[in-house]
Parts: C-alpha cells; sequence; structure tokens
C-alpha cells in the first residue's frame, strides 16, 4: 500500500508548474497575480470546532489568524454541497492577514464566495486599511437590503464610494461575487453575469495594514454575519474568459446556479454530478484567452489546436476512488481503471456544442507508486454511453518527469474529447504500474490538552501498520506510535487517535506507512499551531545525589514528558508527569549514574531543558 492524499492540498507541498490556482487560474508557488486564496476545504487548523488559522493557498503566506481565541470564526463540515464552510458570527469573529507586499494592490480582482445570514448596516469581506483609509474594501452596507459597497482611498488624497443598489448579496443560497478594478473601471460580477460598470481612472493607495477577513479595522459593528466558502484575490483583474471558467467551477463545486452564462452542465444530478476539481480553458477573443489549466485536481489539460472565439473546454469528475480497482468495466488488454471518471463540457457561453481541437492532457501521478508510462491508458467514453469496455484504449503517454505524465494531442471530435463525454485512466499491467491511492484525507486538530488525529482510506493493500510522526521544523520527525491497518480492503475506513502530548506552538505531523513486507511510504505533512500556555518547571536541589524534587507552574493541568539526557544526547531515564493548575512539587529518583552534568528535558505544553549536577 503507498499513500496518496485526495481532498487537501497541505503545507510544504506546493505544485510545481503553472495554472494550479482556483479553476487552473494563476498558480499556486507564489509567482502569479493570484495574491491570496483562502479555501474552506484546504488547510484550516481547528481547535475543537473553532478555527485558528486558514492558511493562504497562494503560495505567498498570507494566512488568516484570528487576534485571539474569542475571535475565532467556526469550521462547518457540511456547509454546502458536501464542501465544509467558515461561519462568523456578526459580532466577535474575523480574521487578519499581515501586511505585504502581494496584498498592497493597485488593481484587482477580488472574488468572495459565501452567504450573508443576517444583512445589517455593513457586513465586511476584506478590507486593506481602516475607514476612509481603505487601499481597498469589499463589504455590503444598508440594512435589510445587502447592498454591494466597495469605497477606496486613492494617491491624489480623494475617495469614492460606492454603493451599489442592485448588487445584492444573498441570504438563501451561496453565490460568487467579483469585484475588478482595472484603473479604467470598477466592474461587479454576480453568479455569473455583469451588474455594474463605474468609469473611474485614479490610483488606489498602498498602505501598512493588515488585510481584515470578516470585519474592518477600527470601526465596530462591520463583523461578517455569514459564511465564507472561498476568497481568493488576483493583483490584476482576471480575464473574461477566465471569470467565465472561475464561475462555472464555484458553481458546481458549491451546488448553486449562474444567473448567466451558465454552460459547465456535468454537474447536474442527471448527468451524473462531476462536481469537483473543476478546471477549464476556453476563449472569448482575441484578448481574453486562458488555454492551460488544472486546479486542485491531477489532470491537467492544455495547448488546443483549435481553440475559438466564444468555446470553452471544462471538466471536472465525480469524486470516485482514486485506485485502479475497477477490473470489469474496461476494454480487452486492459487490467483495471480509476474508480474516478471525469466528464466534459466543450461549448459556447449559450451551453452548445463546439470542438477546440486536439489537446495534451497530463496527469500528476505523484504518490500513486511506480509507474511506467508505456503501461498507461487513457479511455474515452466515444459513444457516450457510461460504459469503457466498449472503447478503444489510447497508449503512448509520455513521462515528464516529476510524477508527470502525458498524452500529447488527444484528438477531439468523434474519434475523441467532445461535448459530455466522459475519460479516465487506466492501466495495462496491475504489478508494474497498479495505480494504487488509498488515503483520502489526513486531518489535525487541536484540542484543550492534545491533538486529534484522524485520516480515512478508500482501499488498503498488503498495509501492516501506521505511525504517526511529529516534528518541530518539519524536517526531522520522531515516532510517536503505531495505529494497526486493516491488511487488504476496499471500503472506506476511517481511524481516528490523539497525541496526549502535543507541542506548544507549531508542530507538524504525517503519517508513515508500513506493508507487511517493510516497504514503507509518507503522507503529506499537516501542521498545527496550538497556544503557549504559561508553565514553568524547576528541580532541585542541585546538585543532587539522586533524588529530584520538580516543581511544576501551570495555568492549567496536563502532561509533560520528563527525560534525562546524558553529554553524548543518549537517554538514560524517562517518566511522565501529571500536573495540575497552580503549583505542585513531584518526586523523581534517578537510576544509579555516574557523578557529572546531565540535562533534564521537559516536553509539553513547552519544551525545556534544565542542567543537573549529580554528585554521589
Amino acid at each position: 500500500m503507498r499513500l496518496f492524499f485526495l481532498g487537501i492540498i497541505v503545507s510544504f507541498s506546493l505544485q510545481t508548474f503553472s495554472q494550479t490556482g482556483p479553476a487552473g487560474i494563476g498558480s499556486t508557488d507564489g509567482s502569479s497575480s493570484l495574491s491570496l486564496w483562502l479555501d474552506a476545504n484546504q488547510d484550516v487548523t481547528l481547535s475543537g470546532s473553532e478555527v485558528t488559522q486558514w492558511d493562504d493557498q497562494s503560495g505567498y503566506d498570507n494566512h488568516g489568524t484570528p487576534p485571539g481565541s474569542a475571535n475565532r470564526p467556526a469550521f462547518v463540515t457540511s456547509g454546502t454541497n458536501g464542501y465544509p464552510v467558515i461561519t462568523f458570527d456578526g459580532s466577535n469573529d474575523y480574521l487578519t492577514a499581515s501586511d505585504a507586499s502581494s496584498l498592497d494592490l493597485t488593481t484587482w480582482s477580488i472574488i468572495v464566495v459565501g452567504i450573508i445570514n443576517t444583512h445589517k448596516n455593513y457586513n465586511a469581506f476584506v478590507v486593506k486599511g481602516s475607514d476612509a483609509q481603505e487601499n481597498y474594501e469589499f463589504l455590503t452596507n444598508f440594512p435589510n437590503t445587502g447592498n454591494i459597497h466597495y469605497p477606496v482611498r486613492y494617491t491624489d488624497g480623494n475617495r469614492s464610494t460606492d454603493s451599489e443598489d442592485g448588487e445584492v448579496f444573498s441570504t438563501s443560497s451561496y453565490g460568487v461575487y467579483q469585484l475588478d478594478y482595472d484603473q479604467t473601471n470598477f466592474e461587479f460580477f454576480i453568479d455569473g453575469s455583469q451588474t455594474e460598470t463605474d468609469a473611474e481612472t485614479r490610483t488606489p493607495r498602498t498602505n501598512s495594514n493588515s488585510l481584515y477577513i470578516a470585519n474592518e479595522q477600527g470601526t465596530s459593528g462591520r463583523n461578517l454575519n455569514g459564511s465564507l466558502a472561498e476568497i481568493v484575490i488576483y493583483s490584476s483583474p482576471i480575464n473574461s474568459a477566465e471569470r467565465l471558467i472561475l464561475h462555472n467551477s464555484l458553481a458546481a463545486k458549491y451546488g448553486f446556479s449562474l444567473d448567466a452564462n451558465d454552460f459547465y452542465n456535468e454537474d447536474n444530478s442527471g448527468a451524473g454530478n462531476y462536481d469537483h476539481d473543476v478546471a477549464g480553458i476556453g476563449r472569448v477573443d482575441a484578448s481574453n484567452i486562458h488555454n492551460d489549466a488544472q486546479g486542485t485536481g491531477i489532470v491537467r489539460i492544455l495547448n488546443p489546436s483549435g481553440l475559438g472565439n466564444d468555446e470553452f473546454l471544462l471538466w471536472g469528475h465525480d469524486n470516485g476512488a482514486l485506485t485502479a480497482t475497477n477490473t470489469s468495466d474496461v476494454p480487452s488488454g486492459v487490467q483495471s481503471r480509476l474508480e474516478r471518471v471525469w466528464r466534459v463540457s466543450e461549448v459556447n457561453s449559450s451551453g452548445n456544442g463546439r470542438n477546440v481541437g486536439n489537446v495534451d492532457m497530463r496527469w500528476d501521478l505523484t504518490g500513486l507508486g511506480p509507474v511506467t508510462a508505456s503501461d498507461l491508458r487513457l479511455l474515452i467514453d466515444t459513444d457516450n454511453d457510461g460504459v469503457f469496455s466498449d472503447q478503444t484504449p489510447i497508449s503512448g503517454a509520455s513521462s515528464l518527469g516529476g510524477n508527470i505524465y502525458e498524452f500529447a494531442s488527444v484528438p477531439g471530435g468523434s474519434s475523441g474529447i467532445r461535448n459530455n463525454r466522459r475519460f479516465t485512466l487506466a492501466t495495462i499491467n496491475n504489478t508494474q504500474t497498479p495505480l494504487p491511492i488509498e488515503l483520502r484525507s489526513f486531518r489535525v486538530a487541536s484540542q484543550k490538552n492534545s491533538v486529534a488525529i484522524s485520516w480515512s482510506t478508500a482501499s488498503e493493500t498488503n498495509n501492516d501498520f501506521y505511525t504517526i510522526q511529529r516534528s518541530q521544523d518539519a524536517l526531522e520527525f520522531v515516532d510517536l506510535f503505531n495505529v494497526p491497518g486493516a491488511g487488504n480492503s476496499s471500503e472506506l475506513i476511517n481511524y481516528d487517535t490523539i497525541d496526549w502530548q502535543p507541542l506548544a506552538g507549531r508542530s507538524f505531523y504525517r503519517l508513515k506507512q508500513t506493508d507487511f513486507d517493510g516497504t514503507f511510504s509518507f503522507s503529506p505533512i499537516e501542521s498545527i499551531y496550538r497556544e503557549v500556555k504559561n508553565q514553568e518547571f524547576t528541580i532541585f536541589p542541585i546538585p543532587t545525589s539522586g533524588r529530584l524534587e520538580v516543581r511544576s507552574e501551570s495555568k492549567e493541568e496536563g502532561l509533560a514528558k520528563f527525560t534525562l539526557i546524558d553529554t553524548q544526547g543518549r537517554t538514560l531515564f524517562n517518566t511522565d508527569i501529571y500536573f495540575g493548575s497552580g503549583t505542585e512539587i513531584h518526586h523523581l529518583n534517578l537510576p544509579e549514574l555516574p557523578a557529572g552534568v546531565y540535562v533534564a528535558r521537559f516536553e509539553g505544553q513547552t519544551v525545556s531543558t534544565i542542567p543537573v549536577l549529580i554528585n554521589r
């Protein structure tokens, strides 16, 4: 069994190629105009159900954190269409991201996916600056209407305070709301429709303020009463082709309808609900093109040979397991295919079928174990009957390095990719190229005195056991404990365990999975931040003849590991110390040791070391 991570893109595993942003627009390596991407389905650190950090996926590390414990919003696991959301209470909850050049903007596209729970006089989404001194601001105003408001302070000292009567944030369904500024016009879009254009040619004034998320700096009463699924900011406006692709992707993901330009139609129940990891390429005209996209999924499509005006190709999958266990619905000569199936909309903006020509299709097979390119087969359901066993497999995959495999010049039209058709990946050699993928998720969450660790697998093959590993720097990991595996399974299995002695501050966790034959692999890394509690240990008498008294002082009860180490770094003695809140005395009898200097290490809510002199 080899681990591969499905649902969440985590810190320290940034993709190195382009177009990995939302819907395949922008890069996630900090090199593109994608300045901020907060997605409730990716890298949210929790204390119970409260958010302690919402990690930025743009690569610029503009992470959102609550200023204090009273400001933590709530994480709702199944917020809309099975995807999580972050809910803000309208009175205390908000996040901030530290000032950074990537957030100081003079042009922008700001995209918010969410819902208002209660309209009030100002619900803030994102604000860079204080009231009347905004670099940019996106919020609603006027009670009971939820009209969009976007004031800006300019370099000439003047300020615009536009509020639009027709742009209303919904209280009944999730939607996508986009505010663009290009130093020519403000433009506003709701659910696929352009609803406003305001001429403006001045340059916004940047500032050194933090970015406020769901609140405005220095002004009371503007905390958001609503829920957010995603916030995306680009430092320059995305073009119209990118906007249409992005709105269709978000509508599919979060299960709402677009008012206009709703041309990805594989996301409804009749088509099979291909709602997930939707990305796309397309062209409005010669100045508005997007011809390379991957997004959050493993499929990248690029280089269309015949992409014309008002033509789009979007794809998404059914969230089937990424494991090649389907051995019945396969053509002759193919041993198995992935359970996951993709489907395409190849259309114009009215939803009518089009042909964008041949395309290159790349597959990121990171974590899928050994892959021989010649074993891979692309299956396209050309008769659109939902069955792959009657198809002719496409061979010719080549390795591009970095676990990327390409089928070049995949045909369009009758013999290949076409509107509404399905496709998937298969192997002709289950031994040489097994395409296993078992780990569907891996999460860590802070609790009062512990860290909850959970993961789920779609299938397991020859899986002996898991080892939970932890690190302070994401480089050197130590084993905490083992958890038995399921051996062989094709069912969804959920695992839960607890780290009862977590570290304070930032720490990192991963799974090591070991097969019965001793081979092993690692999951991606998950990080967590735990607030440092006031805690202190002292020891006496010094020097000692072998009996120590340890005094613990702490704001709350907990457990610490005491380790005695010699000057060569060898562990000579260890034990657990359970302590309550306040001050306590603990007695330890050390083993018979030669006289000399040793080190006592305390690892609890904090980590500390104290020299120990033994004098016998």
